[in-house]
């Protein structure tokens, strides 16, 4: 289940933070052998309220948008984390969008292993990619594309890349030309498919757009769905097979 794949992953990554010397979200249970285990809460919903000091902002809170404009023009990284590790405790999917936007514009000229070492390995990062996953369910389309979108130009795990798919999926139908543009390329960047169901929406999207779509967006899109393996009569390859098969499994 993909609930408890995430959990496992909070857990791993030690997300249990220390708040006032207890642990959010996790009861403490002593063992026998004298080593003190850590046990979820019984109210603790993984995918809900986090366990974490993180996230009480939303899009319309217009304090915490400026600080992160302000550290994202100054191109530093620290500082954009620093804001979002003093947010709070809760965060809507737009103020998740808008982290993810100036992390982004902060790695511009990383190379990819700086990107690596320096933002994937944050905890304040891997927050966000989860909180991504947790808002997901309330988000817009357009908010999910767009999310989809930086998540892939940023090379998030692939996990979160999924899932977000997965929510996005009934509203591809609605999406803008430009939004499915920003998917598509977001997903090409991180050279990974969520699944052809996916691929198969976006492409009966365009072409029930049809003129609507500018030439430069439909060729954009469409060298984007090529590259993931996608052909408009498509026969299963290899690699879609693979990413079909995967994408079953976190549903």
């Amino acid at each position: 289940m993909l609930t408890a794949r995430i959990a496992a992953r909070l857990v791993q990554r030690r997300v249990c933070v220390a708040l006032s010397g207890h642990h959010v979200g996790f009861n403490a249970v002593y063992s026998d052998a004298g080593g003190v285990l850590l046990q979820p809460s019984p109210n603790w919903d993984p995918l809900g309220s986090l366990p974490t000091r993180l996230w009480s902002s939303s899009s319309s809170d217009s304090s915490f948008r400026q600080k992160l404009e302000e550290a994202g023009s100054k191109k530093d990284l620290s500082a954009v984390l620093r804001v979002v590790e003093t947010a709070g405790e809760q965060f809507d999917n737009a103020a998740v969008e808008a982290a993810l936007m100036q992390v982004e514009r902060c790695t511009s000229g990383m190379s990819v292993e700086d990107v690596r070492n320096k933002v994937h390995r944050t905890k304040t990062f891997q927050m966000l990619e989860d909180m991504a996953v947790s808002t997901a369910a309330d988000a817009s389309p357009a908010e999910l594309a767009r999310t989809l979108g930086v998540c892939g130009r940023l090379g998030c795990d692939e996990m979160v890349l999924d899932s977000l798919a997965r929510h996005l999926m009934s509203g591809v139908d609605q999406l803008k030309p430009d939004q499915m543009q920003q998917l598509v390329q977001g997903l090409k960047r991180a050279d990974h498919s969520p699944g052809v169901l996916l691929l198969d929406a976006i492409q009966e999207r365009l072409q029930g757009l049809g003129s609507d779509v500018k030439q430069q967006q439909a060729d954009s899109i469409k060298e984007g769905l090529r590259e993931l393996g996608h052909e408009e009569a498509h026969a299963p390859n290899p690699k879609q097979q693979e990413q079909t098969e995967r994408s079953a499994r976190y549903t």
